[in-house]
């Protein structure tokens, strides 16, 4: 397991059109949560690399907007990956410092069981224990 974000190590030839269309496919990932296109999400989160798709991830973890649960984005774009594969740890710790607090959990009841189906209980039980440290 990768012990930090491996997107900040990727190199492009072109970076300036990489760089647009990462502007590009981020705008409209932000235009699909405010207008809560979940099934759109998650083609997205699934379309993209892995690596890209976990960076992705780590960011939308700390998503805060009036009447969007950071939850239900974290599940609708994970919920695109294979259940073969475990988050990252260091995704994982990402996710648990940003999400897995009792505001979260208090303010998006109803989106705490499909989260915990998307990232798996035994990272739920990591992020938990975590939470009780803190």
């Amino acid at each position: 397991m990768q012990s930090e974000c491996p997107c900040a190590k990727v190199s492009r030839p072109n970076k300036t059109i990489s760089r647009l269309l990462g502007c590009l496919v981020l705008h409209r990932l932000r235009l699909m949560i405010t207008e809560w296109r979940w099934s759109d999400i998650r083609a997205m989160g699934r379309a993209v690399a892995r690596e890209v798709s976990e960076c992705i991830a780590a960011f939308l973890a700390h998503v805060r907007a009036p009447g969007v649960s950071p939850l239900r984005v974290l599940t609708a774009w994970l919920s695109g990956r294979k259940r073969s594969m475990p988050l990252h740890d260091w995704l994982l710790d990402e996710i648990c410092e940003a999400v897995v607090t009792r505001q979260v959990f208090k303010a998006h009841q109803r989106d705490i069981v499909p989260f915990i189906r998307t990232v798996g209980p035994s990272a739920l039980c990591t992020c938990l224990s975590i939470m009780q440290t803190a």
